[in-house]
């Protein structure tokens, strides 16, 4: 397994950039919550002394709620999905997509509505 990479800051114009407060080692569980749109995201890692850490929700507490929970040797390989203009925001992540090394997949949002991303 690789080593986790920073990528970003992705998301709209409305709040204030986040980030983990602990070096990562390995992803335990992603939240996603949203409909039409990405309303909140939710990581829960461990760091390098194996202690667990919860980060989020960062954004709305609303939507759907979609969660990904990780094996011990599991992974993410993939982080996709869309943005563009929601309502009156000009800028927004409307659609998310995780896939793992395991074939696992979480997806939220409206991936037809938006400029597509990947991260491989």
């Amino acid at each position: 397994m690789s080593k986790p990479v920073k990528i970003g800051l992705w998301g709209g114009v409305g709040g204030q950039p986040r980030d983990v407060k602990h070096a990562p080692h390995r992803l335990a569980r992603v939240e996603i919550s949203g409909a039409d749109a990405i309303h909140s995201i939710k990581f829960t890692y461990e760091d390098h002394a194996g202690d667990q850490h919860v980060e989020g929700a960062w954004g709305a507490p609303s939507g759907n709620k979609h969660t990904l929970d990780l094996e011990d040797t599991e992974y993410v390989t993939e982080i996709s999905g869309t943005y563009g203009r929601w309502g009156s925001v000009s800028s927004i992540v409307t659609s998310l997509k995780f896939v793992t090394n395991n074939g696992q997949t979480i997806e939220c949002g409206s991936a037809g509505s938006g400029v597509p991303f990947m991260s491989q």
